[in-house]
């Protein structure tokens, strides 16, 4: 039996059954980031859906890239204020930019080098991969928003109004991602 349309809960609405299990918006991405996490570590582990496969090994490349995103999205945290206008511009130029993507497995490979930070007493090593998937997460937000707000001023629902939302949504993504890859990147080093 379908349920009426009051049943759904989440962003979109998809027709239920009785026995569906219904999530709330926040549980699905909780569980779509543990989801992550548990299956990188596995992977990282060696295991596999295809078979085992050999584990994998942090290379100095992937310290580096970690630590040059990081002073990246930080040297764009401190100019953040120039970055905002410059998504407000008509034609926002490239030398501010959001952050690269650092790859998941990446992380994956970093996982073992991972050590406690000094003064973020709330940081456990075992939490690496999940904050990975947190810091991919914002991230990718961030890169979306900036899109957005580089499209805003088109068509007819286009406005300077619309432009400035995506900008700040934006930032505030920029800072949680910034927050989170700074303390993954002083715990490899």
């Amino acid at each position: 039996a379908i349920l009426p349309a009051s049943a759904f809960l989440g962003p979109v609405a998809v027709p239920l059954t009785r026995r569906s299990a219904v999530m709330t918006w926040a549980n699905h991405h909780v569980d779509r980031r543990r989801t992550l996490a548990d299956l990188g570590r596995g992977l990282a582990g060696g295991a596999s859906l295809l078979g085992a496969r050999p584990a994998l090994a942090a290379q100095p490349d992937d310290k580096l890239a970690l630590v040059a995103s990081a002073a990246e999205l930080g040297k764009l945290i401190d100019n953040i204020e120039a970055f905002k206008l410059s998504l407000m511009l008509p034609d926002p130029p490239t030398t501010l930019a959001a952050p690269r993507a650092v790859s998941f497995t990446t992380f994956q490979k970093l996982e073992s080098k991972a050590k406690p930070v000094a003064g973020k007493a709330d940081y456990d090593p075992e939490d690496f991969l999940e904050m990975a998937a947190d810091y991919a997460s914002h991230a990718g937000a961030a890169r979306d928003l900036v899109k957005l707000a580089k499209l805003g001023r088109q068509g007819e629902q286009g406005s300077e109004e619309l432009v400035k939302v995506y900008a700040d949504r934006a930032i505030n993504e920029l800072k949680q991602a910034n927050e989170i890859i700074q303390v993954l990147a002083l715990s490899v080093q």
